[in-house]
């Protein structure tokens, strides 16, 4: 008699098998993973993480400091950490998703597969809550559009957005049942991050305003991030310097 609940705190986390009678699962420690159905609810603590490929057949609970993920299905999900949405790994929600003001959606978009949508069948609550854009290093194009989420109604908007390439922007924007991204080269110049006059002058040549079709070099930087920018117009200098030697 009474509930039972299954309690997972090992560090290095690992995969959830089969599992029958238990009420609630509590992530307290470790990345796991599921991929099987499990006939409960779940709930996911700080510092800890799930990624839920199978079916969650309760609620899902992520506390600040969680991380919440995987391509699986759930009933309402309750978000004050962070949401994962990868391409082909968005998380489906039957009913409801409320995110707090501390929850943040890592949104992560690639330059040549696109983004995937996060599902929520009922009403996506935003909350003022942060989308955080990611982009993986590659070939960008100077604007695309992605679907962020698609919900039967969506209430509030994002409080904040970030990103990681010093020269891409993202522009969010809602309607009814839909939050969109486009996803465009920004009016910061390539040669903000350069550092010394020969990269400043180079990045200089290679630029280009955004109406016009990128060239290959600037495709290349448009991945860099605010970390990774400098070193790569470093890097392309260097190799325009090679490439312009006099041969004996």
């Amino acid at each position: 008699e009474g509930k039972n609940s299954l309690l997972l705190n090992a560090t290095e986390g690992g995969e959830i098998g089969e599992t029958s009678n238990f009420e609630g699962v509590r992530v307290a420690r470790g990345l796991w993973t599921l991929s099987h159905d499990f006939n409960g609810t779940a709930e996911v603590k700080a510092g800890a993480a799930l990624l839920n490929n199978g079916s969650i057949t309760g609620d899902a609970y992520v506390d600040q400091s969680a991380t919440f993920g995987g391509k699986g299905d759930v009933v309402n999900l309750y978000v004050d950490g962070r949401l994962l949405v990868r391409k082909d790994s968005a998380p489906i929600i039957r009913g409801n998703l409320e995110l707090s003001q501390d929850a943040a959606i890592d949104y992560i978009v690639s330059a040549t597969e696109g983004a995937s949508a996060l599902s929520v069948e009922g009403t996506a609550t935003l909350g003022n809550a942060g989308l955080n854009v990611i982009g993986i290093p590659g070939n960008y194009a100077q604007s695309t559009v992605h679907t962020v989420l698609n919900a039967g109604k969506i209430e509030g908007e994002f409080g904040r957005v970030s990103n990681n390439l010093a020269f891409m922007t993202p522009m969010v924007s809602y309607s009814a049942t839909q939050v969109a991204l486009t996803y465009t080269r920004n009016d910061v110049p390539l040669e903000t991050f350069a550092t010394s006059a020969s990269a400043q002058a180079l990045a200089r040549s290679v630029d280009t305003p955004k109406a016009v079709t990128a060239n290959a070099a600037v495709n290349a930087l448009l991945a860099s991030t605010t970390e990774t920018a400098s070193q790569a117009i470093d890097q392309l200098d260097g190799g325009q310097n090679a490439t312009l030697r006099k041969r004996p």
